[in-house]
């Protein structure tokens, strides 16, 4: 019994990891990601269907007192996988690519984040989820 309950509780597992890239363009920045989910338990991972695979992009620049900063402004891509889960053992991969962005000298990269949201296996209005997040450097920022 107790076997069944921890199966229960953990059967649902994933692993998420994301990479990215920048390529200059003659319309700008490029930056193409690779989001990968994995599923570690014994059930699928169902996403939610609005926003269960999230991909976002911010700018980051470096503030006046010398703090890193990101924008206000994210671009967001969700639904990045054609379908709605990752069975046992699957590892889904795609790639994602933001259109062209001119950002201004005082940014020095890009933060993306992958986050995949599901609904729990029991209580359906409760939900996990899992992040990961990458920096891209801005190809022609000089290193102090």
């Amino acid at each position: 019994m107790l076997g069944g309950a921890l199966a229960t509780l953990y059967g649902r597992r994933a692993s998420v990891s994301i990479s990215a890239l920048v390529h200059r363009t003659a319309a700008g920045f490029v930056i193409s990601t690779r989001p990968v989910i994995k599923a570690v338990g014994l059930w699928r991972v169902k996403f939610h269907e609005s926003k269960g695979v999230l991909v976002r992009m911010t700018e980051v620049y470096v503030g006046d007192d010398g703090s890193l900063l990101e924008t206000d402004d994210p671009q967001e891509h969700s639904r990045a996988f054609n379908q709605q889960y990752v069975d046992p053992g699957e590892e889904l991969t795609t790639s994602v690519t933001f259109p062209p962005t001119n950002p201004s000298p005082s940014v020095i990269g890009w933060q993306v984040y992958l986050k995949v949201t599901a609904p729990t296996r029991l209580a359906k209005f409760r939900s996990g989820w899992w992040m990961d997040q990458v920096f891209v450097p801005r190809p022609d920022t000089k290193e102090v």
